[in-house]
């Protein structure tokens, strides 16, 4: 369980068990980003993964997104990642997540 209360003392809360046993682990890092952190039944490792909730986000700075079907609209990356039994690769994750979601200037002339 060390892997498990390691994600809880970071403030990652359980949410739920899928197949295999996989439990579901969440962080808010705000009120549109959050974390997940789903852990193999031994604690052998996880994977992390995040979403964005780009509607909800652009509904909130008086903008839209296609036909503004704000409940259906998030960002994701392309892939998740595969994280060893470690809180710190976890919080490596999120950082590089944060660093990734900072980067994105959209009325930066060079894109």
């Amino acid at each position: 369980m060390a892997f498990v209360e390691d994600l809880e003392s970071i403030g990652f809360v359980f949410s739920s068990v899928g197949r295999g046993g996989v439990r579901h682990y969440a962080l808010h890092g705000n009120r549109f980003l959050t974390y997940y952190c789903h852990v193999a039944a031994d604690e052998s490792g996880g994977v992390f993964s995040w979403e964005f909730a780009l509607g909800e986000f652009c509904r909130s700075r008086e903008l839209q997104v296609g036909a503004n079907d704000v409940l259906n609209i998030f960002l994701y990356s392309e892939t998740d990642v595969a994280v060893p039994p470690s809180v710190a690769s976890v919080v490596a994750q999120i950082d590089a997540t944060e660093t990734r979601l900072n980067s994105l200037r959209l009325a930066d002339p060079g894109i």
